[in-house]
């Protein structure tokens, strides 16, 4: 995320955090994971692939695993910490939970 879309997010689980908490029967809220816009939680400073970028090197399979694995508790760290609970179901921007690579660590965490 970048700062300002990691502000934005902010916001808006504030903005409608209390309204959530205060319901009988909890939304369920997931996690975005993102792989392909902006930097990375887990490593600050570093830039993510753009889309096709991502796409092209997990074809050839040459995504570090690890990094994904590390960014993914990352994201969802920040989401328990800023939401207050953990996410109930994750998702991937542009769809980087089909990956292969991806989806291992889904199912692992």
């Amino acid at each position: 995320m970048t700062g300002a879309s990691s502000q934005a997010a902010i916001e808006l689980v504030n903005k409608h955090k209390k309204v959530v908490n205060n319901l009988s029967t909890p939304i369920p809220i997931g996690l975005h994971f993102n792989l392909t816009e902006g930097e990375f939680l887990s490593q600050p400073g570093k830039q993510m692939l753009n889309k096709s970028s991502f796409w092209n090197t997990a074809q050839q399979g040459a995504i570090d695993e690890q990094e994904i694995k590390n960014e993914l508790i990352a994201q969802i760290q920040w989401f328990i910490q800023h939401v207050g609970y953990e996410p109930a179901h994750i998702d991937g921007h542009n769809h980087i939970h089909v990956s292969s690579r991806c989806y291992r660590w889904y199912m692992l965490e």
